[in-house]
């Protein structure tokens, strides 16, 4: 496949509100696959399992689609969590009344890429090393080795 190359996991209709998820999405954006999956494995919330199991799938889908290609050089490019449809619920209040419970769920996406590492220009070796060694040097040279206290008599 290309470099440019993207795979992709999504998980529809989670039973957890967007927002909830929202947080531990934005923990992994970014960050090495397998970096991602350890501070998934920590994180307290409950979010944390469905992101977790979807990383998981996308790490899989990457692997299937591309034999050659290492999971380690992974990073999520892109994670975003979108509303899916509300579930409306009734609950009994008092005096006959009803209150509205609306149970949302969630549309997870979570996109991977490969690293492409590209050979940076080296850059010269400092200079100031060199200048700096012959100066201890003479340092060295104007210290007095001795430096018991003398006793005044």
């Amino acid at each position: 496949m290309a470099e440019d190359s993207r795979y992709v996991a999504i998980l529809r209709y989670a039973p957890i509100a967007p927002r909830k998820l929202r947080y531990t999405v934005d923990q992994i954006r970014g960050k090495n696959v397998n970096l991602a999956l350890s501070a998934l494995k920590i994180i307290p919330r409950r979010g944390a399992y469905y992101i977790h199991k979807l990383l998981n799938s996308a790490v899989a889908n990457a692997s299937n689609l591309n034999t050659d290609l290492d999971a380690d050089n992974l990073f999520v490019a892109e994670a975003r969590v979108d509303p899916g449809p509300v579930r409306k619920r009734w609950r009994s209040a008092p005096m006959g009344r009803a209150v509205p419970i609306k149970k949302r769920t969630s549309h997870i996406f979570i996109a991977l890429t490969p690293v492409v590492e590209e050979e940076a220009p080296k850059k010269p070796a400092r200079k100031t090393a060199e200048k700096k060694a012959p100066a201890e040097a003479k340092k060295a040279e104007a210290k007095p080795q001795d430096k018991s206290p003398e006793k005044k008599s």
